[in-house]
């Protein structure tokens, strides 16, 4: 059973529990157990109750999952491809490249600047990415009904998808290959809605939850 109060959707069930207990998931999601003979009244007072709280945890937990998910070439020791956890090790001894294997990504850097080393990894992030894309874009398109003119990826700061409406082009932001599949769908998804929704109104929201319900716990990781 879900409940609503304000912006905040809670998961909740009822079973042999003499409390109720809350807990709020990194991904932003809250379940909550109460005991069987609570009314939905006095579950939507808990949580009215604990509103601010609620908002300064799912900020904090949001900030440390984006944190978790950036990648400094220079400063990481791990680096996460789709939301898997990978070593990384960089070999001035070995040549030029990127290997991959038993949970480690390794990066030869022999006779290259810092500058030309920090490329090696992000040539590679792009090829994966572009390949990952390749095929969700497709198939959003087919459960859509909306197609792109085309698509590119590009390392941005700013945002994680860009859609010019017009032409029908949409810009996805290469960082997206850090992240957990479901994100990069979901900001696929999200782009290609564009094409019939312009701005973020409610048709453009009931869009979004007819072919992805759970959207919204998806975008707070990403926030």
């Amino acid at each position: 059973m879900i409940i609503k109060v304000e912006e905040i959707e809670a998961e909740v069930t009822k079973k042999d529990v003499r409390r109720i207990n809350m807990r709020v998931y990194p991904d932003g999601k809250i379940k909550i157990s109460v005991p069987k003979r609570v009314k939905n009244d006095e579950i939507e007072l808990f949580i009215r109750e604990r509103l601010d709280w609620i908002r300064k945890t799912k900020g904090k937990l949001s900030s440390e999952i984006k944190k978790r998910y950036l990648f400094d070439f220079e400063k990481d020791k791990t680096v996460f491809i789709f939301g898997e956890e990978f070593q990384l090790e960089k070999n001035p001894l070995l040549s030029p490249g990127v290997t991959v294997g038993e949970g480690k990504i390794t990066v030869g850097t022999k006779g290259l600047s810092d500058e030309e080393s920090e490329k090696l990894p992000d040539g590679y992030f792009k090829k994966l990415l572009f390949e990952k894309l390749s095929v969700l874009v497709p198939k959003w398109e087919r459960i859509t009904g909306l197609e792109a003119s085309s698509w590119r990826i590009k390392k941005v700061k700013s945002y994680w998808g860009k859609c010019k409406v017009k032409t029908k082009e949409i810009l996805f932001n290469q960082n997206l290959v850090h992240y957990p599949n479901e994100c990069i769908e979901y900001v696929v998804l999200h782009e290609l809605s564009h094409i019939r929704y312009p701005d973020h109104q409610k048709g453009f929201k009931s869009f979004l939850s007819k072919h992805m319900p759970d959207w919204k716990r998806i975008s707070n990781v990403l926030k």
